[in-house]
């Protein structure tokens, strides 16, 4: 999963309940459209860690995820600084 997919909670957080906890703070976290890399930062886990649990919620169709419409083989600046802003935000 890319660093800059969005992504979003296919449940609301009632159904997510009962799922284990970092599940159900993906979920909630991801209840408006969100990019990987905001997650990460406000789970406050390395990047691959929650791209890997989020490969899991998409693959039990939990979340949906959109992938970059950007496919370069160098990282592209206005991505970086796309992250740069929402991870500021935060």
């Amino acid at each position: 999963m890319e660093l800059d997919s969005l992504v979003s909670a296919r449940i609301s957080d009632d159904r997510a309940a009962g799922l284990p906890q970092e599940w159900q703070q993906a979920v909630s976290l991801c209840q408006d459209p969100v990019w990987v890399a905001e997650i990460a930062a406000r789970m406050g886990l390395p990047l691959s860690t929650v791209a890997t649990l989020l490969s899991e919620l998409v693959a039990r169709d939990l979340v949906h995820h959109q992938p970059s419409t950007t496919k370069a083989r160098t990282p592209d600046v206005h991505i970086l600084q796309r992250v740069k802003r929402g991870l500021m935000a935060i």
